[in-house]
């Protein structure tokens, strides 16, 4: 039973017994290509044919998590300014005085924050509308699933943590200091970031 691979991969279940998923395959082929078995590939090509299935899989699944994460935040933003606006318009006819313009003022706050939180919400949206998750990435950049021994990245858009098939990723954007220090590295290179170096074991 794998239960930490190489840092970042957790709670893998048993690889012998337990029923086959992507996380399971995930982490067979990381085994795989960590163990230097790559030598074999020349002569098995379904080994690599199958190792870029599951990364595809995984990177179109995350890729649809993320959008599924920025979509809720643009309905609930909207749904916040609505109601918010329902609520200053029944104010206005049951207020009058200073109270009235206490309660107009905080209603009018509560708008502009949810409207500034919606903005952001569809700039992310944008962000991600331009990577294509079909894309296989030689090296780190934009629309890049980069694994190494310090967590997994997703350079897409910033919205932190979020899981896929039991694996944890670090969605980021390009413009992050951690996707410039990764930008154009491959796998096997090594970067430093705030003093802490980096090692990369795949992108994709």
């Amino acid at each position: 039973m794998y239960l930490v691979y190489n840092g970042f991969v957790k709670g893998a279940g048993n690889l012998i017994t337990g029923k086959p998923n992507l996380l399971n395959r995930f982490i067979e082929w990381k085994l795989f290509f960590r163990f230097k078995l790559i030598r074999v590939l020349n002569v098995y090509p379904y080994e690599v044919n199958s190792f870029i299935c599951v990364m595809c899989e995984i990177k179109q699944k995350l890729y649809r998590a993320c959008l599924e994460y920025i979509d809720e935040r643009i309905q609930i933003a909207g749904q916040a300014i609505l109601s918010a606006r329902e609520a200053a318009g029944n104010e206005t006819k049951s207020s009058a005085g200073d109270k009235y313009e206490t309660a107009r003022e905080m209603m009018q706050q509560e708008i502009q924050l949810n409207e500034r939180q919606l903005f952001e919400a569809k700039k992310l949206r944008h962000a991600l509308s331009l990577i294509n998750p079909a894309v296989r990435s030689v090296s780190a950049g934009s629309g890049s699933l980069v694994f190494t021994d310090r967590g997994n990245f997703f350079i897409a858009a910033g919205l932190g943590l979020l899981y896929s098939d039991g694996i944890q990723f670090n969605v980021i954007s390009a413009a992050s200091p951690v996707a410039k220090a990764l930008a154009g590295h491959k796998s096997g290179d090594t970067v430093t970031f705030n003093q802490i170096g980096f090692t990369i074991s795949e992108v994709f």
